[in-house]
């Protein structure tokens, strides 16, 4: 008999909690509901709150220790009877705070993104070489000089917005250091026949100060200078010239690498047409049909990224709750922030 009425003990005592608890979750979520719609807060007390609702009706939470039932939250809707929505509470304390919430948002944005447009490099065909009888000559070089210009076409084979950096190898042989910079710049064709560089798009510099007598791979910045569109399997050229004509200037030498005789394939890749101009640019001859030159053109591509973008919200007003319910031994207690709506 003793041992069982510990066991009835315990089990009202946890019932008890178990209740109270369901109360004062009813409560908060009274309490979000409430405040999270509200129009102001019209009073507030230690243990009362006073809202006014969006259709301007006051609702109103009391809890009075000194009162009849001194262990219930009230709620009073205005025209209506007080309605209890807990008990068992043992202290209620409400507040007006402002806080800093931060808070993660994902959103769709448009980014730029540089990809290689075209990327003729030596040694990466070394492999196909050795499997294709014919003849490959490398190491051959252009001078670039005020009339002497060499230039390569290439097809885009993505849409792309701008060309944004170049790389080509070159080197100083005839004087060191070059009497010119190395003008780099990316045309579009003509549209007609024979196609020749037309449409300034892009350019970029090497310095003849950083021009050696050994072949260096020089990393180039493009200024755009044409905002004309670049649509997928356009043809562009690369232009190589010295940045200034003046009478006797030098700008370097640019390498390249051929292969002639083919009997098997022919070149991988998509295929290229090297030319070079003895008057400045303003005719151009065909001096060899295969691929060849070391340069590479990068450009840049606009798409959609989904991007996580982590914000703090301006200070937020808000009412604060404390509950604390006695539970059998250990009370219980629940506490939060509630924001007041466009405040």
């Amino acid at each position: 008999m003793h041992v069982l009425s510990g066991v009835l003990d315990l089990s009202a005592i946890a019932h008890e909690g178990s209740e109270a608890g369901r109360d004062t979750q009813l409560a908060i979520a009274l309490l979000r509901n409430d405040i999270g719609s509200a129009r102001r807060v019209a009073r507030l007390e230690e243990g009362a709150l006073e809202l006014v609702s969006a259709s301007g009706e006051s609702i109103r939470y009391t809890w009075d220790p000194w009162a009849e039932l001194p262990d219930t939250l009230w709620r009073t809707v205005e025209g209506q009877d007080p309605a209890p929505v807990a008990a068992g509470i043992d202290s209620v304390s409400f507040g007006i705070e402002t806080v800093t919430r931060p808070y993660t948002s994902e959103v769709d944005q448009p980014v730029a993104i540089e990809k290689t447009v075209a990327d003729f490099v030596p040694g990466e065909w070394d492999a196909w070489i050795e499997a294709t009888p014919c003849v490959y000559d490398a190491g051959g070089e252009r001078k670039i000089d005020e009339r002497r210009w060499c230039a390569e076409e290439f097809w885009t084979t993505e849409d792309f917005t701008a060309f944004s950096r170049a790389a080509v190898r070159a080197a100083a042989k005839d004087k060191i250091p070059p009497d010119e910079d190395l003008l780099v710049r990316v045309h579009l064709a003509d549209p007609i026949a024979p196609r020749y560089p037309g449409t300034l798009i892009a350019q970029g510099v090497v310095p003849r100060a950083s021009l050696t007598d050994s072949y260096e791979w020089h990393e180039i910045t493009l200024t755009p200078v044409s905002v004309t569109p670049i649509p997928a399997g356009e043809l562009y050229w690369i232009v190589f010239s010295p940045k200034n004509l003046l009478p006797a200037s030098y700008a370097g030498h640019v390498e390249y690498e051929s292969i002639r005789g083919c009997l098997t394939g022919g070149w991988p890749g998509t295929d290229i047409h090297y030319r070079e101009s003895d008057d400045a640019g303003n005719k151009w001859s065909l001096r060899t049909q295969s691929k060849d030159a070391f340069f590479r053109v990068t450009g840049l591509q606009s798409t959609l990224r989904l991007t996580e973008i982590t914000q703090t919200l301006a200070d937020t007003l808000g009412v604060s709750y404390a509950f604390k319910v006695e539970a059998g031994e250990e009370p219980e207690r629940s506490a939060g922030f509630i924001a007041l709506p466009g405040l």
